[in-house]
């Protein structure tokens, strides 16, 4: 079995190139009913989940970006950068070091300019 999946796809679709599905959740509940050897084709996106998946019970599933396509897996949560403006300076004051580097890079890749 093959699956396609596309952050902007719907879990109801059947999975095709040209109406795939959303969530990786539902890529493997599909799988996991049939136990045949399957590849899910994820196209360029970033794939929250969250829960952990255990690769070692899905022996026989592959998991491949798409020809050209940037993926992201991640079981963190979305946040916009413009979020932390007004608690800046209190974050900035109240929090060790690590975490300013941390929240500065991520500030950075996010607005694709210089934080400091």
């Amino acid at each position: 079995m093959e699956l396609y999946l596309s952050t902007e796809g719907n879990d109801e679709a059947v999975g095709s190139i040209k109406a795939p599905i959303k969530s990786i959740d539902e890529a493997i509940r599909r799988i996991k009913v049939l136990e045949e050897k399957s590849v899910i084709h994820l196209m360029s996106g970033v794939y929250r989940i969250d829960k952990t998946i255990f690769l070692e019970k899905l022996k026989n599933v592959s998991f491949k970006g798409c020809k050209d396509s940037e993926v992201v897996i991640t079981g963190g949560k979305e946040f916009k950068a413009e979020a932390l403006e007004d608690d800046d300076k209190k974050f900035f004051e109240n929090n060790p070091k690590k975490d300013k580097i941390k929240v500065a890079k991520l500030d950075e890749k996010l607005s694709q300019k210089p934080f400091m």
